[in-house]
């Protein structure tokens, strides 16, 4: 292995370790916000640009309204600080709406919210400090592995030549020997001398073995330090999730908030499980799911409630079971074609919510916590049923 391999190897992997140590500094071990996405949905130049109406708009400051002001009750409560992360509005890229059609032909628009509870000052402090401590041990990590490798470069370097070297000697070998035997190869095949074809397939595996033999030898040295790396940094990957499983479930609490979802579900690892059946006052369905292998590789924010532990799902508004799995569900209107055309008149107006679906995330006490102090009633009064 050459000394530019090496330092090429280091690169990734430093690169690949400082990013996985990355997380939202200001508010870990929770998300940053995404502030570029929320101000995009206040923008009215923006919203006619993707065809929504005044009057959509207004519908979706409403829901906003009474989400949040129930939300702020809740974080008064318990003394849980607030927070928004992401807010989408849209008809997505398959709809191409005016933004002058009239509100009865109109189809549903969809309106996603995020928030996010924090909570335990103490345990803030502890994982902040974690974070501090943890990334230094990812650079101490860096520098012991990058001078190990280095120092067994040097140690084995003339054997690793050498290796090379006769590596290359059989490889200039066999290819002498293939120009030398050309002619006379193609003529045996050419009249079936099948025993000058058996003495040169001999002599060219001859060369073959050995120089495989000399390159297998040199990949073993180069892999030893690469099966070392990888222990290295997936050790360090694990603490680094098993610390903000922990971490999160003592300090966060996501709420994600979506009006007319295409499918309101939960992660594959959360359904290998029978959830748990909410009685909630004034919810259509609500299930309560343990999520045994919490992912934070989907992006920065998240809908379904991935990142937590614990997941509850609230549906509001009329529902039908999904074709692409259980515990999946998709809003009653997607059945007729017709409600997302621009030309038929609606059974319920554009600028109504016919489905909510909330998706909270967390630790079970918290999560449980919030369903309680949850008024589900104040979200069940913004659906619209067709009459």
């Amino acid at each position: 292995m050459k000394l530019d391999r090496i330092a090429g190897l280091f690169l990734l992997l430093i690169v690949t370790r400082i990013a996985s140590a990355q997380d939202c500094v200001e508010f870990f071990p929770g998300d940053c916000p995404d502030t570029t996405s929320i101000n995009s949905t206040f923008s009215v130049k923006q919203n006619l640009d993707e065809g929504i109406s005044a009057s959509v708009a207004a519908m979706k400051d409403s829901a906003r309204k009474v989400l949040l002001h129930e939300l702020n009750r809740i974080s008064k409560k318990e003394n849980w600080s607030l927070m928004e992360l992401d807010d989408y509005f849209g008809y997505g890229p398959l709809l191409a709406v005016p933004s002058d059609l009239e509100d009865e032909k109109r189809p549903p628009v969809q309106y996603g919210v995020v928030f996010q509870f924090m909570f335990n000052p103490d345990s803030l402090k502890v994982a902040k400090k974690w974070r501090e401590d943890f990334y230094q041990k990812v650079v101490s990590f860096m520098s012991t592995d990058t001078a190990v490798t280095m120092q067994n470069y040097r140690s084995h370097k003339d054997e690793q030549q050498q290796r090379q070297d006769s590596a290359l000697y059989y490889g200039a070998l066999e290819q002498q020997y293939a120009q030398a035997n050309a002619t006379a190869y193609q003529n045996a095949i050419l009249s079936n001398d099948q025993k000058f074809i058996d003495r040169y397939n001999k002599q060219m595996d001859y060369y073959n073995k050995k120089m495989n033999g000399f390159v297998n030898d040199a990949n073993k040295e180069s892999d030893k330090d690469q099966s070392r790396l990888e222990e290295d940094q997936n050790s360090l990957d694990r603490e680094r999730y098993n610390a903000k499983v922990r971490f999160r479930n003592a300090c966060v609490l996501q709420v994600a908030f979506e009006c007319h979802a295409g499918v309101s579900s939960v992660p594959d690892e959360a359904k290998e499980t029978v959830p748990q059946t909410l009685q909630v006052s004034g919810v259509t369905k609500a299930f309560l799911f343990q999520n045994s292998e919490p992912s934070f590789s989907g992006g920065n924010i998240v809908y379904d409630g991935s990142k937590g532990s614990w997941i509850a799902m609230l549906l509001f508004g009329p529902w039908v079971p999904a074709k692409d799995g259980k515990y999946s569900y998709n809003p009653a209107f997607i059945a007729d074609r017709k409600n997302f055309d621009s030309e038929t008149v609606k059974k319920i107006p554009g600028n109504k919510i016919q489905n909510i679906s909330i998706h909270v995330s967390g630790q079970k006490d918290y999560v449980m916590k919030f369903i309680r102090d949850f008024d589900a009633s104040k979200i069940n009064q913004l659906i619209t049923v067709s009459q």
